[in-house]
């Protein structure tokens, strides 16, 4: 599994909405049957097992690969696909740090915001850190 691919994948399980019942990464957690794009060209991973402990993806492959950890919770995403997360190179906060948020829904995950000042960013991450 390439780093960038983790990497970009982490957000994706992060943002996810899991279903009723399922609670977050208390322990490990298995998504299974799930199409892996991996954005480098090489065809899906069909029916994918994805394993995330300790809050990180430690394996992605078919299961006849990659074994499920014990007492792991699991949660099927059947006819669900996971993709790296989008970057808009060119990106304008403006005043509105929902802007950024909004992105976020739409699948960006790192954006980059030619000519503004930090400054622009303290309310974005006083709302990020306000929903965890």
């Amino acid at each position: 599994m390439s780093r960038a691919l983790a990497s970009l994948l982490i957000v994706a399980a992060a943002s996810f909405t899991l279903p009723a019942g399922v609670s977050r990464q208390a322990r490990s957690l298995v998504l299974e049957n799930v199409r892996v794009i991996d954005g480098t060209g090489a065809p899906p991973i069909e029916r994918a097992r994805i394993v995330i402990e300790g809050g990180r993806i430690t394996r992605i492959g078919p299961p006849s690969t990659v074994s499920a950890p014990p007492k792991a919770e699991t949660v099927d995403l059947s006819g669900q696909t996971i993709v790296p997360g989008l970057i808009d190179l060119h990106f304008h906060i403006e005043n509105d740090p929902r802007l950024a948020l909004r992105q976020l829904s739409y699948g960006v995950t790192a954006f980059r915001d030619p000519g503004q000042w930090n400054e622009k960013f303290d309310e974005l991450r006083v709302m990020i850190a306000a929903d965890h």
